[in-house]
């Protein structure tokens, strides 16, 4: 009986928290922890299953347990995205950073209005490789920033959601990583604030529950 109260609750939780994050992705990228894994593991599934249901829209998971450097992110992504191979660079031609502004034209020929780029269990890049996590996550949201207000294509609001453990919520936190702010400079390119007119990223941080 206490195991079906207690699936009950985390039920309603989780229900609830869909619909907030349907109406906050409209506006800002989220960060989401909890120390419980199977916790984690359910609620980017409801959150994937939920947010595909929009019409015009595309979820791409990115399975972090199989994430632990540049190489395997890029497998990843590539699987994610259904593009072409990736070269493993953040930056430059056929790199992360032009893979993430691809934009596909669906099998209807309508354009995507909304992507959503889901990459479970974050800190395990993260734990493995701060520096290029931060790389990784500025470039994401860096794309998703001029995706929306610094390009002449059509319009395609491109929103990331990180899940991952406790040490994911204090990067989270902390105001020198990359959910905080943009780095100063990008390997040549201008930096993500003069590109895209925006002074920092906006993400919000989400208690998922569960410990």
């Amino acid at each position: 009986m206490r195991i079906q109260i207690r699936e009950s609750a985390i039920s309603r939780r989780l229900s609830t928290l869909q619909a907030e994050l349907a109406q906050k992705l409209e506006e800002t990228h989220v960060s989401a922890w909890s120390a419980d894994p199977l916790l984690r593991s359910r609620f980017v599934a409801e959150l994937a299953t939920g947010l595909s249901r929009l019409e015009d829209t595309s979820v791409a998971v990115l399975p972090g347990s199989a994430i632990t450097d540049l190489y395997s992110f890029c497998t990843q992504l590539e699987s994610a995205l259904g593009t072409a191979r990736i070269r493993r660079s953040v930056e430059g031609p056929r790199g992360v950073v032009e893979a993430l502004g691809y934009q596909p034209i669906q099998p209807n020929g309508r354009a995507l209005r909304r992507r959503y780029l889901i990459w479970d269990d974050a800190h395990v890049l993260l734990s493995a490789d701060h520096g290029l996590f931060g790389r990784l996550v500025e470039a994401m949201l860096g794309v998703s920033a001029q995706l929306e207000f610094a390009s002449d294509d059509l319009l395609l609001l491109q929103r990331v959601v990180l899940v991952g453990g406790a040490a994911l919520d204090v990067y989270a936190e902390d105001g020198r990583g990359a959910l905080k702010r943009w780095s100063a400079a990008r390997s040549g390119s201008p930096s993500w604030k003069r590109l895209t007119g925006q002074e920092r990223p906006a993400v919000m941080r989400v208690d998922i529950g569960g410990g």
